[in-house]
């Protein structure tokens, strides 16, 4: 799958804020605020960084993380590396202290620098096709839990195999698993099937034997009859010749 421009926008959002891919559900929603003009790309920064709101961001940057680790995991997250230099970091770290700068607007920065650096951006596109790699091959109801940690990939491409390779046999697993389930589900309905047929044969035979029954019944019935007739005839046979 290509992504489209909006489309792109929430991925690089999802590996600035969390290191990840978003799940085919998370990007179908953001995606499609975007859109609509529902949400802005501002809008979903803001909820994606929000600790007080967004648990994932809690876990993320919880209030006990300084600034200086917030501004690292951040870089991390895009670009596979800390702050380059002491005047870098302060630069980011002042902003934040003096409420100038917020985590959903340093994430926008650290992604725009990226962009602008063919290394950092070399980083940040490994990453995104590899997002790409595993919203096309783990299928949509299992990548909730089965979330790809994006961090270790750089800019050597082999960062970027291991990664997608990763993805593959995880996607091999899920799909035995789902075989493995609809075998176990198939069997049970042999078993029942194989019931129901005995059952029936079952049935078929209890017909035959009743309709058997009913027939032996009638004929005696008719035997009983016959018999009771004759001996009337004789009786009147008798009569006739007594007199």
């Amino acid at each position: 799958m290509a992504f489209t421009a909006n489309q792109q926008i929430v991925v690089d959002l999802f590996i600035a804020a969390y290191g990840r891919a978003p799940a085919q559900s998370g990007l179908d929603f953001f995606t499609g605020q975007l859109d609509a003009g529902t949400m802005t790309a501002a809008g979903i920064r803001n909820f994606m960084m929000d600790s007080a709101n967004n648990p994932e961001a809690a876990t993320k940057y919880p209030t006990t993380l300084s600034n200086e680790d917030s501004v690292n995991a951040v870089f991390n997250n895009v670009m596979g590396r800390d702050v380059a230099t002491t005047e870098g970091m302060t630069y980011w770290t002042d902003r934040l202290d003096a409420g100038t700068l917020t985590m959903a607007e340093l994430m926008n920065e650290v992604l725009d620098e990226a962009k602008n650096n063919t290394d950092d951006n070399a980083v940040l596109v490994n990453r995104s096709t590899a997002a790409e790699h595993f919203l096309t091959n783990i299928a949509a109801d299992s990548q909730a839990g089965t979330q790809t940690d994006l961090t270790t990939i750089t800019a050597d491409a082999t960062t970027l195999t291991t990664v997608t390779n990763a993805i593959d046999i995880n996607a091999e697993t899920i799909n035995l698993a789902a075989y493995d389930a609809a075998l176990v589900t198939y069997n049970a309905k042999v078993v029942l099937y194989d019931a129901a047929v005995s059952t029936a044969a079952n049935s078929a035979t209890a017909a035959t034997t009743a309709a058997l029954t009913v027939s032996d019944v009638a004929l005696a019935t008719a035997s009983q009859t016959a018999a009771a007739t004759a001996v009337t005839d004789a009786a009147a046979v008798t009569t006739a010749a007594a007199a």
